[in-house]
């Protein structure tokens, strides 16, 4: 990927998921957000992503619902499920998840890892 086509946090990807072990997300295509900051995502050839699932079901306390957000699909941001993944794994474009829902996804994740949700 060139620096014009770096992906960029709260970007939304096409990705592939295998391989995967027991109850690990797992597909060979399904969407993801980028959550790694910016900066790393220009330097390393890594990015950190929470996978999206379309089973919104049943919505757990470290998931996000978000609704219809790509295709009239009902989708859910799963923020236990964090993953390194090479951008190579990184399929297409599809879209920016809004800011409010990003900061949503932030919220999920201080709770998930324990970190203080203090604003900057």
């Amino acid at each position: 990927m060139n620096n014009e086509n770096q992906p960029q946090r709260g970007d939304i990807y096409w990705t592939v998921f295998e391989p995967s072990i027991g109850t690990e997300v797992n597909g060979k295509k399904r969407l993801a957000l980028v959550i790694s900051n910016d900066w790393y995502n220009e330097e390393y050839k890594r990015v950190a992503i929470l996978p999206i699932s379309s089973k919104t079901h049943h919505v757990y306390p470290f998931e996000l619902y978000v609704g219809k957000l790509i295709d009239d699909q009902e989708s859910k941001i799963m923020c236990d499920q964090i993953k390194s993944f090479d951008k190579w794994r990184l399929k297409s474009l599809v879209g920016k998840l809004p800011k409010n829902l990003l900061k949503e996804v932030e919220t999920k994740l201080k709770r998930f890892l324990l970190l203080p949700n203090k604003t900057d």
